[in-house]
């Protein structure tokens, strides 16, 4: 409980440093303007921002421009003093009316020099359309001002106007219309001070907002969660749905957020929701204390509240503003009668010692004293600001805490019945684990041996179908050339058919080798003995060691190094040097074969990318497009329109298989008569990674 008594206070500090409280000065430091004018030439309004309280010129039933009014006041309408701020139609004010339209004047001083700094002036509200000139230049509007209600069309909103003042003196006009609602008129204070002072001021009162608003949205938001995951739960809907419905009441109040970021919103259907929202909170708080002490509270009282707050939601649904905003003041005494009730139920249920009932109880005074101050202040009664969104922060935030609580107890009693259960499973539960951790190890063995066997067994049936297939020709040869000797056709003396049979068995041995090797690479049973090489030492170890045979074969032979931009030195390889050896012997093999005397290979070295880039070229017969992507499948060996037509046909697909387990890449690029390239590519390692 001293954890959400802390967490509480430190919210409430909280929550009263963000209050929007900007430094303000009356005119005079008292009385403000007298008759019109006022002096604000001993005010730094860098420093302060001032309210324009007092005395200002009143035209009634009149909407005049600047340019209709001397320098005297003299017009003709008739002028009245009036204070404000002030609603038209308050009891022993000026104007009786709280329908029609005025035209306000105000002069002020600002000093004997000139201010060349940019000056603005705050609007919070003005019931409910207006123009506002300053020194005879239309500076601002907000809906559509009007004489009758056809032609006024009401907004509502709060604004900055930012002016640089051209004389020590200002004149302030602004015309004022309203037929739409029950208040009408400056019923809320302008401000003026320096663009600064102001921005900052109206800043402050933003950032207060918004805070509020998005807290409420939260906490909403968070608590119809929890209902949504136990809907057996129903307190924590209605706090929820609650804390929503004030939160967009927020949004409606002091700089009508709502309004700004949905500029298209009708103003009766914001009225509208202003209205609705506090109703349906109020409805909603009753039934949360209904459910929350059942035995403190009276069904016929609850159910009186529920009523009276039906009603007003009816009423700002079914009718227009100018009918349903008189509601106010009986929906405020409802109010406050429903939460001294509410206020008397926590008192009973802290006396009982409920769970929670003291901290809830502190909450709702505070919500409930934020209230009374927003009554007295919208009935112009008190100077203060809004804070019953503050008061119903505190509250919910309480109520939070509340639920956090709760479920916490509710998750400690699991882990309690938890281990207990754990303590009485523990033995079964070992010895399924253990039966688990056998079986599973025993299936990833069996699983692996099964594709071990299954690859061998592929393998196997590939190099049986292979050999079968391959040694038929060759084996044939050889039985037919042995049954002429035996038969006598062939004399046996003749060496060049024991040449032609021992070629054949070398064949055969060399294609068995291949076969077996090619398989067992296929079959991801090869092992590879990796080490870090350079590709200097690569290009002196395996490439320039075919120089003298390629030459021996009267064909040119070149070594043409392209270095990265780091050089060389960087530029590592982990490979297995006996099978690279292997795959570049295959190539340049091949292309020697194919390559006729007086020709050239080409062997280049170079970077793409983060890989090594070995290229092998020939200008021999080279292979046409029909065959080219075949010539790295086994026993491919084209025909005479193709190319590729001597050897096993597997020096290529074991090159291929030997690239691919480095992590390289290989292809060839040809055409017919015009020889072949082959590349193939090796991934570079930093230094590093090389020789960690």
């Amino acid at each position: 409980m001293s954890i959400i008594k802390y967490g509480f206070g430190a919210l409430l500090l909280l929550t009263l440093l963000l209050l929007p409280l900007p430094r303000h000065v009356s005119a005079d430091s008292q009385t403000g303007a007298v008759q019109g004018k006022l002096d604000l030439s001993q005010i730094d309004l860098a420093r302060d921002t001032v309210k324009l309280t007092g005395e200002w010129e009143l035209y009634w039933s009149a909407l005049l421009e600047p340019a209709d009014i001397d320098a005297y006041g003299n017009s003709r309408i008739p002028m009245q003093y009036v204070k404000v701020p002030h609603v038209w139609g308050a009891r022993g004010a000026y104007p009786a009316l709280n329908e029609g339209a005025a035209t306000y004047r105000l002069r002020i001083h600002l000093g004997d020099e000139v201010s060349h700094a940019v000056h603005a002036l705050y609007i919070p509200a003005v019931a409910t359309s207006y123009k506002l000139w300053i020194n005879g230049e239309l500076k601002a509007s907000n809906g559509t001002v009007g004489l009758t209600r056809e032609t006024m069309k009401p907004k509502n909103y709060a604004k900055v106007v930012y002016f640089h003042p051209d004389a020590t003196d200002l004149e302030l006009v602004v015309q004022v219309s309203n037929f739409v609602q029950r208040k009408g008129g400056m019923w809320a204070p302008l401000s003026i001070g320096e663009a600064s002072s102001i921005t900052r001021h109206r800043e402050n009162r933003m950032a207060s907002d918004m805070f509020i608003s998005s807290a409420l949205i939260i906490l909403g938001l968070y608590h119809v969660g929890l209902w949504f995951f136990r809907k057996k739960d129903k307190l924590v809907v209605l706090i929820g749905c609650a804390s929503l419905f004030f939160a967009l009441r927020s949004l409606l109040l002091g700089e009508t957020l709502l309004v700004r970021f949905v500029p298209q919103l009708d103003w009766s259907a914001a009225v509208k929701l202003e209205y609705l929202s506090p109703n349906a909170g109020i409805l909603l708080f009753a039934l949360f204390v209904r459910h929350l002490y059942p035995r403190e509270t009276s069904r016929i009282a609850i159910a009186a509240i529920f009523a009276c707050c039906s009603v007003f939601c009816l009423l700002a649904l079914l009718f227009e503003p100018r009918i349903f905003t008189y509601s106010m003041v009986p929906f405020q005494i409802v109010i406050i009668t429903a939460f001294v009730y509410i206020l008397f139920i926590y008192a009973l249920a802290i006396k009982r010692r409920r769970e929670g009932a003291l901290l809830s109880g502190i909450s709702a005074c505070l919500m409930f004293a934020a209230a009374m101050n927003d009554i007295l202040f919208y009935n112009q009664l008190v100077s203060s600001i809004n804070l019953a969104p503050f008061g119903v922060f505190l509250f919910l935030f309480s109520q939070t805490m509340i639920v956090a609580k709760r479920f916490t107890g509710a998750h400690a009693k699991v882990e309690e019945i938890g281990a207990e259960l754990l303590q009485v499973n523990m033995q079964l539960e070992n010895t399924i684990s253990e039966r688990t951790a056998e079986l599973r190890l025993t299936n990833e063995h069996l699983l692996k041996k099964n594709e071990e066997l299954r690859q061998a067994e592929e393998s196997r049936r590939q190099l049986v179908s292979n050999i079968s297939h391959e040694l038929g020709t060759p084996m044939t040869a050889i039985q037919g050339y042995v049954k002429a000797i035996m038969d006598g056709i062939i004399e046996p003396t003749e060496n060049k058919y024991w040449n032609t049979i021992y070629d054949k068995v070398l064949y055969v041995n060399r294609l068995v080798k291949d076969l077996f090797q090619l398989s067992r690479l296929e079959a991801k049973q090869f092992k590879f003995d990796f080490e870090a090489m350079s590709a200097d030492d690569l290009i002196e170890l395996h490439l320039r060691k075919w120089e003298w045979d390629v030459r021996a074969r009267n064909v040119r032979f070149t070594v043409k190094r392209t270095p990265p931009e780091g050089g060389w030195d960087d530029a590592y390889v982990m490979i297995d040097s006996v099978r690279i050896d292997q795959v570049i012997t295959n190539i340049v093999y091949n292309a020697l074969k194919f390559t006729p005397a007086g020709g050239a290979i080409e062997v280049e070295c170079g970077q793409t990318g983060n890989e090594l880039l070995i290229r092998v070229s020939d200008t021999g017969t080279g292979i046409d497009e029909k065959s080219l992507p075949y010539v790295f499948d086994r026993f491919y060996k084209g025909n005479s329109d193709g190319g590729l037509q001597e050897g096993t046909g597997l020096g290529l697909a074991i090159a291929k298989e030997i690239v691919l387990a480095h992590g390289g890449r290989i292809w060839a690029e040809s055409k017919r008569n015009e020889g072949s390239s082959f590349y193939f590519t090796l991934p570079l390692v930093v230094l590093q990674e090389a020789f960690p």
